[in-house]
């Protein structure tokens, strides 16, 4: 039988070596991985703002970090922030960005780790790609389906989940009234998941909007800008009539 005090000194020994082969690798892999979790939130910022726009980060009492969105032109044209849900079976991380009323924008994960096949599809993209030839496609660059649909949609006012199928499956006319009536589709197995982000988005928006002050001249600018809007529809059914006419 061997000498128990040798025993302690092996296995005292194998512990140490594990733990300093644990201490080197995190050290060296420290810095890619942070690299690469700031390489994920700034394609994630990007995906929630208009094209050729600037987000300057900015921070309010009682909110945190946000980020003010300025047209090519320096206007004020909305915000973005970070969101964290908790899902079915891990946190959720997101970037949202509004207009100035308070509108998606656009919505892109940043992390999550929810049930393979069920929630993980918050990261899904539709793809026409058929097997075997698909995999020596690409890969697709396209916005998920599930965040999609929240583009148009306003987060300052209550977000319904529909279940009337998905948002992917759905024709035109379908999409537009589920625009219409501020409602999202549930992915199919994952209401959990669906409504975590929906309702932590809501949240956050809802808060930001009552912090963040608007100058007054983009406010009387948006407004006339609704009025005309709304004046060119009331116009519309007149001309048509006008054209029955002749």
């Amino acid at each position: 039988m061997r000498n128990p005090i040798q025993m302690i000194f092996v296995l005292a020994f194998l512990a140490f070596a594990a733990a300093f082969a644990i201490v080197f690798t995190y050290e060296k892999t420290a810095d890619t991985i942070s690299e690469r979790a700031q390489a994920a939130q700034e394609y994630a910022l990007k995906n929630v703002l208009s094209q050729g726009s600037t987000a300057i980060p900015d921070s309010v009492k009682g909110f945190g970090k946000y980020w003010k969105e300025f047209s090519a032109d320096k206007k004020l044209i909305g915000f973005a922030f970070v969101g964290s849900a908790r899902g079915y079976s891990s946190t959720i991380n997101f970037f949202c960005g509004l207009d100035l009323d308070g509108k998606i924008k656009g919505l892109s994960i940043i992390s999550q780790n929810e049930t393979p096949g069920l929630g993980t599809r918050i990261v899904e993209i539709v793809s026409d790609a058929k097997f075997p030839m698909g995999l020596w496609q690409k890969q697709e660059t396209a916005n998920p389906w599930f965040c999609e649909q929240y583009k148009g949609i306003s987060a300052v006012a209550k977000i319904s989940p529909n279940k009337g199928g998905e948002w992917h499956t759905l024709d035109d006319a379908a999409k537009n009234n589920l625009l219409k009536d501020n409602q999202i589709t549930v992915i199919t197995g994952s209401t959990i998941t669906t409504m975590a982000i929906t309702n932590e988005l809501s949240a956050r928006a809802k808060l930001l909007k009552s912090l963040v002050v608007i100058p007054r001249e983009i406010k009387k600018e948006t407004q006339v800008k609704q009025e005309v809007q709304i004046a060119g529809n009331e116009e519309t059914p007149q001309i048509q009539e006008e054209v029955n006419d002749q």
